[in-house]
């Protein structure tokens, strides 16, 4: 097609007319009928006209291929990351909240991964979860959000704020009727033993630090601090 297009702009640059406007002429023509043989070729063939597209088009496919294999491959890294994605995803975390919380949990005594999970649980909207105030996550955290719980009597409106162990986390006065609080706390959720409910008050105690056995064994919190310390 480029030979075609070369012979075709020779071919009429030998006509007659003034030498600016006629090859303006030639041109466009030349490149009009590559235009139309490349759209005939494309249509009834259904391929690219020209091999640069088709080999940059294999390369992205390519590359989404092996992108696709890394995802779904059984290697470590792989793992690791699909772990560390898994957690940050169920805590609702960015990943800059969450490589914060990681880098938090290397500075305390103890097991690493575990400390991580402590932090995590620790998390203002996780506790409010964990206290029945809300079905889900999410939910804990818009009401943390608007400003409907008491952290100690003040009002913390940061759903990752760190609740220390010994604090008590309540519902506003303005907010005791709160329909969504009240349908969860009449729903029958396990409340675990690290945390203490009052229902009657709509209040809870962060007793203490959760065990790990208390947590999610689905957890592999040992893979995440293996990614971070690749």
């Amino acid at each position: 097609l480029l030979a075609l297009s070369i012979l075709l702009f020779l071919k009429y640059n030998n006509g007659k007319g003034g030498p600016l406007g006629s090859l303006k002429k030639r041109i466009i023509y030349s490149l009009s009928i590559l235009s139309f043989i490349g759209f005939v070729v494309c249509v009834n063939k259904s391929v690219y006209c020209f091999p640069i597209k088709k080999t940059l088009n294999q390369e992205l496919l390519n590359a989404y291929s092996e992108l696709e294999i890394a995802i779904n491959t059984n290697s470590t890294p792989s793992l690791q990351l699909q772990e560390k994605q898994k957690v940050r995803f169920m805590y609702g975390l960015s990943e800059k909240q969450f490589r914060k919380t990681f880098d938090a949990a290397g500075k305390m005594q103890g097991i690493h991964g575990t400390n991580l999970l402590i932090l995590l649980e620790s998390r203002l909207d996780n506790l409010v979860y964990r206290m029945g105030f809300a079905k889900t996550r999410k939910a804990a955290r818009q009401l943390v959000n608007h400003g409907h719980i008491l952290v100690d009597g003040k009002k913390v409106n940061i759903p990752s704020f760190r609740v220390k162990v010994g604090s008590v986390i309540s519902v506003k006065e303005g907010s005791l009727d709160h329909p969504v609080i009240n349908e969860c706390l009449g729903m029958d959720i396990n409340i675990p033993a690290f945390v203490e409910v009052d229902k009657t008050k709509k209040t809870g105690t962060y007793l203490r630090y959760p065990e790990r056995e208390e947590l999610n064994n689905e957890v592999n919190e040992a893979l995440i601090v293996e990614y971070y310390n690749r």
